[in-house]
């Protein structure tokens, strides 16, 4: 999901990814990057035909909430993390 939405796959970590699935098939995904001092969200993906419907907002509410460090987030292109 992250290669097909043209993210920079060089710092993806499974263990740091929390995904939303259904029927056996993740349909969102975001991760928690860490870094010394600081965390990032990063790399969150909702599957096309998922979009719209607020998954991105839940996953990226969820990430926040589980931050332990201060949080940063880069986001490049328009209409994007809106809400």
């Amino acid at each position: 999901m992250v290669l097909s939405a043209k993210l920079d796959p060089t710092q993806l970590r499974w263990q740091q990814f929390w995904a939303i699935v259904r029927d056996g098939k993740i349909i969102a995904c975001g991760q928690l990057r860490n870094f010394p001092g600081a965390q990032e969200l990063g790399s969150l993906v909702v599957a096309p035909k998922w979009r719209d419907r607020g998954l991105g907002t839940i996953l990226a509410k969820h990430l926040i909430e589980q931050a332990t460090q201060p949080l940063y987030l880069e986001c490049l292109g328009k209409g994007l993390y809106e809400r």
